[in-house]
């Protein structure tokens, strides 16, 4: 049975993908829930598994590495042992139905004259038939599963066998720019895939010599591949600004208490040798106890409709060399200030290198970005579709306050929300934020409840 393979769709919005790479080879024994291609969607790379099981056969107008494609396109078909390759032959085409099938008039063949008896023609010898050797049914094996097999272009069409590691888009990039051979680099990813972190491992004293990939095949793969991210973002942000309801509101928090809780917890941790948690990770943690006492700010606007998720998943926008990602930090009411710090950093680290999964990009029912390391005092954030809102940090930065009638230098942050008004009015979303400056300014009581 003939089973089609297309390119799935990995977000709610992804309408193109960027192709990666195929995991196995065209004419491989697949079977069913093995990996056959990667793919780039929604800003992460997916590895996309077979549907059943059967002889791969890649269609030879396929994406090349890098190349866009579209949700829906057909690249190969998995077949069994007695059906032939279905891009080998023409199929013919279908009667449209309700139109009675026309035969078609056979093109006429012009018949010799016979020679008349009076006037015989010169013999013409007839040619005589080269001899064609009888042709030898192909012999076909399975090949045996590989789960880290790439190939190129024409290599892939001509069954090439060649094997190659896999490597992340981020990795190969810094490859090409140091000129190491990454095809000689050992892996510590998932499945032995290449890491930024294993390429830059290469010293100088044992860098591979192995010649480095074209310059022109690699720009025009991370032009491809830029292109495709940056529409993402831009379809993201387009609907976030349009397709939305959105009003920002500012407020400016006294940070002194939760500067002063952070430099305990660093104490602390020097100490132990553990994480020390950043601003970020405390108000996370804030923000999840706020959302709790306020869940309208929870909530999504989909389809028309106004729907409440369970639990409370943070996504934090994380700047990479690749683009802006928002990877969600799930259930964060039932974490630690700990758990979260370190969590925070798993998720940077492997967004930057481009480690995550499309898992770990969606489900967010809240998004934090912080602007505040850039030296930012307030700005505008906007929405991540379909979520009810999205808060915006500021720097802290000491400032001149008023306390008791008297002026002292205080650590201060500016709050910026913007919230969807088509799921909660002003009201709400202002005691919202009140609350979370609350929190803010005196952090104890919230964190250790």
């Amino acid at each position: 049975m003939t089973v089609e393979i297309k390119v799935p769709r990995l977000g709610w919005s992804m309408e193109e993908g960027t192709f990666v790479e195929w995991l196995k080879l065209d004419g491989d024994f697949v079977q069913a829930g093995q990996p056959l291609f990667s793919i780039e969607g929604d800003k992460a790379i997916q590895d996309v598994e077979a549907i059943g099981s059967g002889i791969l056969r890649i269609s030879p107008r396929g994406p090349e590495n890098g190349e866009p494609v579209r949700v829906g396109v057909t690249l190969a078909f998995l077949v069994t042992a007695d059906e032939a390759d279905p891009f080998s032959t023409t199929e013919p085409q279908e009667p449209q139905p309700g139109k009675p099938s026309v035969p078609q008039p056979k093109p006429e063949v012009p018949q010799p004259k016979p020679a008349r008896p009076d006037k015989p023609g010169p013999e013409v010898p007839r040619p005589s038939q080269p001899e064609i050797p009888p042709m030898e049914p192909p012999q076909h094996e399975p090949a045996s599963p590989s789960f880290g097999s790439r190939q190129h272009g024409s290599d892939r069409r001509l069954g090439s066998a060649t094997v190659r590691p896999r490597i992340s888009p981020r990795a190969l990039r810094v490859a090409d720019e140091l000129g190491i051979d990454w095809q000689e680099v050992n892996g510590s990813g998932r499945g032995g895939r290449i890491r930024e972190c294993d390429v830059r491992a290469v010293t100088d004293g044992n860098r591979p010599t192995g010649r480095p990939r074209p310059a022109v095949a690699r720009e025009s793969t991370e032009d491809a591949a830029r292109l495709a991210l940056r529409r993402t973002i831009a379809a993201r942000m387009t609907a976030g600004a349009q397709s939305t309801a959105p009003v920002t509101l500012t407020t400016t928090a006294d940070a002194t208490n939760l500067v002063n809780l952070r430099a305990q917890f660093k104490a602390a941790a020097a100490e132990s040798k553990g994480v020390t948690p950043g601003y970020l990770a405390f108000i996370t943690k804030l923000a999840a106890h706020a959302l709790a006492e306020h869940s309208h700010l929870n909530q999504q606007w989909i389809d028309g409709r106004i729907e409440t998720p369970n639990g409370v998943h943070i996504a934090v926008a994380v700047d990479t060399s690749a683009g802006l990602l928002a990877p969600v930090v799930r259930d964060v009411q039932a974490l630690g200030i700990r758990e979260i710090a370190a969590r925070l950093v798993d998720l940077t680290t492997r967004a930057e290198s481009g480690e995550l999964t499309p898992v770990e990009l969606t489900g967010g029912t809240f998004t934090i970005s912080n602007l505040g390391a850039y030296g930012i005092d307030a700005f505008t954030p906007i929405l991540n579709v379909p979520q009810c809102a999205i808060l915006g940090l500021g720097r802290i930065e000491r400032r001149p306050a008023v306390v008791d009638d008297q002026i002292v230098p205080r650590d201060q942050m500016i709050l910026s929300l913007t919230f969807d008004h088509r799921i909660v009015d002003g009201a709400p979303a202002a005691k919202f934020l009140a609350a979370l400056r609350q929190g803010i300014e005196n952090p104890g009581p919230w964190l250790v409840t």
